[in-house]
């Protein structure tokens, strides 16, 4: 086996230098996407989860045994009165990566809290092609008797961000 050592490695006459076959070392990322937020969800449902504006993402796999490392912020939740509450969820094309137990994962028992909530989610899931996955962020309330807002009056920025970690 030959070893070739460089210290600089230029396109030539503005092409573009490739490496189809490079593979990366296992927890390198891979790529990275993001959305951002700025619109108002109202949550309004205990049985079903909705989705949360703009927070959807799709990533086209580069290798076929990634994972992907799912992180969300939402800047405001806004409980508008007491006894408010609410869940959250992750789900990777229709299907939920995680279910809370319970529909209040989030509460407040005093009116007008507003809270800054962000997870990270790994989905550890195989990938056997290359085609796009949509991963997005749902929410459901706590009871039918409390009103939560997501980005209450559209004036906060939330953000999605998926990393695509080399397995």
């Amino acid at each position: 086996m030959t070893t070739i050592y460089v210290d600089n490695i230029a396109p030539n006459l503005q092409s573009k230098v490739s490496a189809p076959n490079l593979a990366l070392p296992s927890g390198s990322v891979v790529q990275v996407v993001k959305t951002t937020n700025q619109t108002e969800t109202v949550l309004s449902s205990t049985a079903t989860y909705v989705d949360i504006t703009n927070m959807s993402l799709s990533i086209t796999p580069k290798q076929t045994n990634s994972n992907f490392l799912i992180t969300w912020n939402l800047q405001n939740v806004y409980f508008k009165n007491s006894a408010s509450g609410c869940s959250f969820r992750i789900v990777k094309d229709g299907t939920a990566l995680f279910t809370p137990n319970t529909n209040y994962s989030n509460y407040a028992n005093t009116n007008g809290w507003h809270w800054s909530v962000g997870y990270t989610h790994y989905d550890i899931s195989t990938h056997s092609t290359l085609t796009s996955i949509t991963f997005k962020l749902q929410g459901r309330l706590y009871a039918t008797s409390t009103l939560v807002d997501v980005n209450d009056a559209s004036a906060f920025l939330d953000t999605m961000i998926i990393q695509e970690i080399a397995g």
